[in-house]
């Protein structure tokens, strides 16, 4: 298991994050293509497109959203614990797909959570990444310096630390990739411009 080399910084502008979701894009591309999980032989046949949690994400075990709503939610969170809020299935809703997570935002007026886990379903954690303090403002963003890449035939967890109990709204920023004729819409356009 790779150890956290990535690190994570807050986002100064807007540009910043434009910027890491271009990398994501053109990460989860390139791997696309050369993936067995993804039925695509070219960048042509890959579409990448914003990841949506209701129809990419599947619910974790330790939170309160039903994984059918359109939004990143937290609820129940457990104090002083890894809360698995949602899980990435390649059996599932991720079939087919490659997802990267390049940024996260909380949009708590109080945060709960510290440290974001990210883990493989058989419990090795391949990042770990340590948020505390970081979440000073609604509109705080935090950048991965690498996006963290669940591949088309990886399953895993997302889990968050949380050092009271609650609910927390913290945003997952990422991009899908899935072979074309998968694809909700083809697009080219990064999500951050206007």
């Amino acid at each position: 298991m790779p150890q956290n080399d990535r690190g994570v910084f807050a986002a100064a502008t807007t540009a910043d994050i434009q910027s890491a979701e271009v990398n994501a894009r053109r990460t989860l591309e390139q791997e696309a293509v050369a993936s067995t999980g993804i039925d695509a032989d070219t960048a042509a046949g890959v579409t990448v497109r914003q990841l949506l949690p209701s129809l990419d994400l599947e619910t974790g075990g330790d939170n309160g959203w039903s994984g059918d709503t359109r939004e990143f939610v937290q609820t129940g969170l457990g104090a002083d614990s890894d809360n698995e809020v949602y899980e990435v299935d390649s059996d599932a809703k991720a079939d087919q797909k490659m997802i990267a997570i390049f940024a996260v935002t909380n949009r708590s007026a109080d945060p709960k959570t510290t440290q974001i886990l990210f883990e493989t379903t058989t419990g090795g954690r391949f990042e770990q990444a340590n948020v505390e303090g970081l979440f000073t403002d609604p509109e705080d963003t935090v950048l991965f310096s690498d996006p963290i890449v669940f591949n088309a035939t990886q399953s895993g967890f997302i889990k968050q630390y949380a050092t009271e109990a609650g609910d927390d709204q913290v945003i997952y920023h990422g991009v899908v990739a899935e072979a074309e004729a998968e694809s909700l819409e083809p697009t080219s356009r990064v999500l951050s411009q206007k």
